[in-house]
């Protein structure tokens, strides 16, 4: 079944406030997020790539869902031209692309605008901190997408986005939270150290395993070898972040659940190295290394897997 749906939405009659929303980053969480704002928002995704931003303009937004497929046409510009003049900025780059970022927002930056930032790893809050804002909220994605070109992304699994602030929260901000569609729920979490940590530990079992042995994420249960991997690891894990036997038994018990449901998917460190891209392997990993460190742990499977992955990111 194929939905055609080229015409633009009249986002007054949706909306008593026509809120502008950016969403910096036009991969797949990027697209997925643009894709299911828009609805209610008016919605310009910022890219770094004139091919992407030709073929959005030429094409709009395809999303797949089963055997769904909708189009859209959404606003599009170069990363170069955003100016801080939307309400609510998505950031949703990988930790490496984000330094350009900052130096922008603390050039345009009012308190007038709110931030979300949608990254894996940890690495990235104590430069976020530093930010001459403090409207800003991070956040985990716990939805599966793949980009399957620079006009498509398809919709392997629903989840959620959970937002927690790290200081204030705008009325912006909180117009996201609690919406309705089933498909792309928004909730609000009071903890941002929580939320990111559990995050952690998820993408740190399946990424860098998958990455590492070839495989799918499903694999990691099925195979009682792969899975004594995954359970040795998350001792580790555990130390490192110094997480409560009741933590990391519920740490250890979602990430089971994440990969029942992505079973079938490839981890986003399995794509990077597939198609020879630098991954997050130093904010995910990087970062537990560095908090043994600091805190003189032993860390010698984050360590090994950590050096294995950057192998085959460098082959």
């Amino acid at each position: 079944m194929v939905i055609w749906s080229y015409q633009k939405m009249v986002k007054d009659d949706i909306k008593g406030v026509n809120m502008r929303i950016a969403i910096i980053g036009g991969g797949a969480i990027g697209l997925l997020t643009a894709y299911f704002l828009e609805e209610n928002y008016e919605v310009t995704i910022y890219v770094r790539s004139t091919k992407q931003l030709q073929q959005l303009s030429n094409k709009g937004l395809c999303y797949k869902r089963g055997d769904k497929q909708e189009w859209k046409h959404i606003n599009i510009d170069l990363f170069q031209n955003w100016q801080a003049k939307e309400e609510i900025t998505f950031v949703t780059v990988k930790q490496y692309h984000l330094e350009a970022i900052y130096k922008k927002i603390n050039a345009c930056v009012t308190e007038n605008n709110g931030f979300v930032f949608l990254q894996n790893g940890m690495s990235h809050l104590q430069e976020i901190k530093k930010l001459k804002t403090k409207q800003v909220m991070v956040g985990i994605v716990e939805h599966g997408a793949v980009k399957v070109n620079d006009y498509t992304v398809e919709h392997l699994g629903v989840g959620a986005i959970k937002l927690a602030a790290l200081y204030s929260v705008n009325s912006f901000l909180k117009t996201l939270v609690g919406d309705k569609n089933p498909f792309f729920a928004i909730q609000e979490e009071k903890d941002y150290l929580a939320i990111m940590q559990k995050k952690l530990v998820v993408n740190s079992l399946v990424n860098p395993l998958t990455s590492i042995l070839g495989i799918k994420n499903g694999a990691l249960l099925e195979n009682p070898y792969f899975y004594g991997l995954i359970t040795a690891f998350m001792e580790e894990i555990a130390v490192i972040l110094n997480l409560s036997e009741i933590e990391k038994e519920n740490y250890f018990f979602y990430c089971v659940d994440v990969i029942k449901k992505t079973a079938n998917n490839k981890s986003s460190m399995l794509k990077d190295i597939e198609e020879k891209r630098s991954t997050e392997v130093d904010s995910i990993l990087g970062y537990l290394v560095q908090t043994a460190n600091k805190r003189n742990l032993s860390a010698k499977l984050t360590e090994s897997y950590y050096n294995m992955v950057k192998g085959k990111e460098s082959s």
